[in-house]
């Protein structure tokens, strides 16, 4: 018998490897809450506080809080979730590959951590340097007794780099998507409640179908090692929705594994339709598939390389191509009667004079973008110009919120020029010339949203400012086609002029412009509003 050689592992290399594998700020903090929403006592709703400062990071819950041995299972990198295995109470299913509790030293250097389990008290600290050196969490007080209710609180200081409004801003908005799946938990960040509320959906739509009585389930049992029966829920929201809220949630015993379209992603569409696959018994079946069906970096996407994701995406492609077709036909069928050319052609000229405010105000305000800074003058000019338009709208879609998300640069046409734009043959393309006037800048266009809806609301991703038509003061003009009524263009006037008062407004909030200073950013606000109505009125 030769010689064996002993497998190895430098356990320290391998935690300071996986702690780099956590993406960024938002992916660190969520680590944090959603362990907080998981470990419950039964009954309890879950509560998670965040407070980011610019130099810390404090995360507070009201789960069971870990005495010694809990926080001895927390520090143990790469071990099988105890609760999981052993099937004991958790709000959600969590805890595969045992790194998240390091994860907070991607973006800090010392951490804090205070725990009451039982009415008994413990303390401690650790840092990344305690980490690459191997030394451990050291626990100052070990069980003291406390009338404090249970609970744990995290402190992260000395942070890699300062935090900043736009840092918090992007946080808010990741762990608000997470919460599309979490219902009957809080989580607060800087006092600010983030719940997920449901677009409006038409009910008579929604679908729910079973993979037991499809051609899929017997493989998808048998690859999922008898995790086969899913649950597909199909929606149809009342109005377009933006990047991240449409899709089919993947759920695997209630955790988010992933939100897909399969099978539509180019579809006109798809924009329309949301809803859920509930994957029952996988969790406590992790272990078992190989190659895993995701990996370490919590990048929420289910991997390809597993037949059995494989199979699911089958399924789920198969019934939504369907449901997508459906849509399609109602859509078509309502743009076709709803849609109104000279209401349109209204637009397309408070189109162009919205343009020319937010150029003034970009060249007021120096909004100037960073991606356009090497480009001639005349072009940096026009392609400026549209990416502060994305911004500035984007921003004040959700003035308190703080819309995010990086816009794509489009300044490259990929129509060709009509031939001949007097010929009777071209009007539509003469229509499609004169909607494009505005290229670089702004446009508005109607679009029936729902009463219960918003009176406007914008698409970063087509530069659009849609006029919601169902608006109940907006509707009974419209469908009298009574657009020279002047109680009707004030009305139109005033609602964009206002949509763009607020989103400057809100871009110059998360530019820092104000600090803490809101008096004025309320003053600015108002001074915009009055500027703004009184160009509009003008036209």
């Amino acid at each position: 018998m030769g010689q064996i050689i002993k497998f190895q592992i430098d356990k320290t290399r391998a935690l300071v490897q996986a702690t780099a594998s956590f993406g960024s700020l938002p992916v660190v903090i969520w680590e944090y809450v959603v362990n907080g929403l998981a470990y419950q006592v039964k009954g309890k709703m879950p509560c998670v506080e965040v407070t980011i400062k610019k130099d810390s990071i404090e995360v507070t819950d009201n789960g069971r809080g870990m005495d010694q041995d809990d926080l001895a299972n927390f520090f143990t990198g790469y071990a099988e979730n105890k609760d999981r295995k052993e099937g004991n109470y958790v709000f959600i299913n969590r805890g595969y590959f045992g790194t998240g509790g390091f994860s907070i030293f991607k973006v800090a250097k010392n951490l804090q951590i205070t725990s009451v389990k039982d009415k008994k008290l413990y303390d401690g600290n650790t840092s990344f340097n305690d980490l690459k050196k191997d030394t451990g969490f050291t626990l100052d007080k070990v069980g003291t007794k406390t009338e404090i209710p249970n609970g744990t609180k995290f402190i992260a200081t000395d942070l890699n780099k300062e935090i900043n409004p736009q840092d918090i801003l992007y946080v808010k908005d990741y762990i608000r998507k997470q919460m599309m799946r979490f219902k009957g938990a809080q989580v607060y960040i800087n006092n600010d409640l983030l719940e997920y509320k449901e677009p409006s959906i038409e009910e008579d739509l929604t679908k729910h179908i079973s993979s037991k009585g499809t051609e899929f389930y017997d493989n998808l049992n048998k690859l999922g090692f008898g995790a086969g029966e899913i649950e597909l829920t199909l929606k149809k929201s009342k109005k377009p929705l933006k990047k991240g809220e449409y899709g089919i949630s993947v759920l695997g015993d209630g955790n988010l594994l992933e939100v897909c379209t399969p099978g539509i992603e180019t579809k006109k569409y798809v924009h329309y339709i949301l809803g859920e696959a509930e994957i029952k018994g996988i969790y406590q079946k992790l272990e078992e598939f190989d190659p895993p069906i995701f990996d370490q970096s919590r990048r929420m996407e289910l991997s390809l390389d597993n037949k059995y994701v494989v199979v699911l995406r089958n399924f789920i492609a198969s019934e939504l191509i369907k449901f997508e077709q459906e849509v399609s036909k109602i859509e078509k069928e309502r743009e076709k009667n709803k849609f109104n050319k000279e209401l349109d052609s209204k637009l397309d000229k408070i189109s162009g004079k919205a343009s020319e405010i937010l150029k003034d105000e970009w060249e007021r305000l120096d909004l100037n973008s960073i991606d356009n800074q090497n480009l001639p003058k005349k072009s940096k000019k026009e392609s400026n110009m549209q990416d502060v338009i994305g911004k500035v709208l984007n921003a004040g879609d959700e003035f308190y919120k703080g819309k995010l998300g990086k816009k794509e640069n489009n300044n490259k046409s990929n129509s060709k020029p009509p031939i001949d734009l007097k010929s009777k043959n071209n009007s539509k393309l003469k229509d499609e010339k004169i909607k494009n006037k505005n290229l670089g800048g702004l446009r508005i266009r109607q679009k029936a949203l729902g009463e219960e809806e918003l009176r406007a609301e914008f698409y970063p991703d087509q530069a659009t400012i849609f006029i919601n038509t169902d608006f109940p003061p907006l509707k009974r003009f419209i469908e009298k086609h009574d657009y020279e009524n002047d109680q009707f263009n004030s009305l139109l006037k005033e609602i964009i002029a206002t949509e763009l008062a607020v989103a400057i407004t809100a871009i110059n909030i998360q530019k820092d412009t104000y600090g803490n200073d809101m008096t004025t950013a309320m003053y600015d606000l108002r001074a915009r509003i009055n500027d703004f109505s009184g160009k509009f009125d003008k036209l």
